[in-house]
């Protein structure tokens, strides 16, 4: 299984899985024309993606979801991301968070995550050839007990730590920003992370 981030942080979002030749976009937070960027860079064209699959509907996350229609790309979602985006989400393949989406040369496991949107999930991919599993974890509070068990025994773990504590505290937020970050449905901290 290979893996390409094409980015992580408050700008922007977007990780390529490929198993057995099919690729599949985690998360679409740029763009498209800035994501059509990203992707050549890496040697893919974008008609080659096959699937996206949004962890979440924050606009860091989802904000090139019209790429999918240009490209042709199957949406998938969980029940409360595609509640959250209303029609952007038109058409979408819903599961709930807890399931197994099915794809033609991986499954993608998903659990929820703590994080301050509708129904956010991590991904455990599995290769249905090799049977190499890659988690991704982008947004997530705090890693509950579930969430430690589900991202065990991989290959390879994609997890977004987002700030330092004490930066965020002397940062130049308002600290209901502050709270947000730090609190248990915003972000990991490095430490947290590590």
């Amino acid at each position: 299984m290979n893996v390409w981030v094409l980015g992580s942080g408050s700008a922007g979002n977007a990780l390529v899985l490929e198993a057995g030749g099919a690729r599949v976009l985690v998360d679409a937070g740029f763009p498209p024309r800035e994501l059509a960027r990203r992707l050549t860079a890496v040697g893919i064209a974008p008609a080659s993606i096959e699937a996206l699959v949004l962890t979440h509907e924050h606009h860091d996350h989802a904000r090139g979801l019209a790429a999918a229609a240009r490209w042709k790309w199957t949406v998938y979602a969980s029940e409360g991301t595609a509640s959250s985006l209303g029609e952007l989400a038109r058409p979408v393949v819903r599961f709930a968070s807890g399931s197994t989406v099915p794809l033609r040369t991986m499954s993608l496991r998903t659990v929820r995550v703590a994080h301050d949107a509708a129904e956010p999930v991590a991904i455990i991919a599995t290769s249905s050839a090799s049977g190499a599993r890659v988690g991704i974890a982008h947004d997530l509070g705090h890693a509950s007990r579930t969430v430690c068990a589900a991202l065990s025994d991989l290959d390879a773990l994609v997890i977004e730590s987002n700030h330092d504590e004490g930066w965020l505290r002397a940062g130049p937020y308002p600290p209901s920003v502050r709270e947000r970050i730090a609190g248990p449905y915003g972000h990991l901290s490095n430490r947290a992370a590590a």
